[in-house]
């Protein structure tokens, strides 16, 4: 007699990996119908795209930020980190017949680069057409050989 049996673990690889579409398909019928997509939305876009580039004596960083106002853009350095933070805030107003919809939707996008070798005080930031670059010096290595005496 020859019994099949799986066992019942949490190291059992046979169990159905979690993909975008189960919110989807589990929520097809609740209440709120387009929760799942905003959920997919969600999963797919958290974040922006960063570009870091070592140009020898400076970093350069672009960041895609299209939609984004210059205005709710903010770059900090704080405990050698380089904090980029972009703040979105959109709202859609639709009056038809019987039909009027409001919807808001706001959300707040940081990025952070731990940088250690910098000059703070020559960071530069320009933001153009949806791209924000930023010039980070970096501080001069220093050659000096110093012979440390040992006692």
């Amino acid at each position: 007699m020859v019994f099949k049996l799986v066992p019942n673990n949490k190291k059992n690889n046979m169990t159905r990996k979690q993909d975008i579409f189960d919110d989807f398909f589990d929520n097809f019928f609740s209440d709120d119908f387009l929760a799942p997509l905003r959920n997919i939305e969600t999963k797919m876009t958290s974040g922006f795209r960063v570009d870091v580039l070592d140009n020898g004596d400076h970093y350069l960083i672009e960041a895609d930020l299209p939609g984004f106002e210059k205005e709710k853009v903010k770059i900090e350095y704080e405990n050698k980190y380089l904090t980029i933070t972009a703040r979105k805030e959109e709202s859609t107003e639709i009056n038809q017949e019987n039909y009027i919809r409001k919807e808001r939707q706001s959300g707040e996008y940081k990025r952070s680069f731990y940088i250690d070798n910098i000059i703070p005080e020559d960071i530069e930031a320009k933001f153009k057409n949806g791209v924000l670059k930023i010039i980070v010096s970096k501080e001069p290595v220093s050659k000096d050989i110093k012979e440390i005496e040992i006692e």
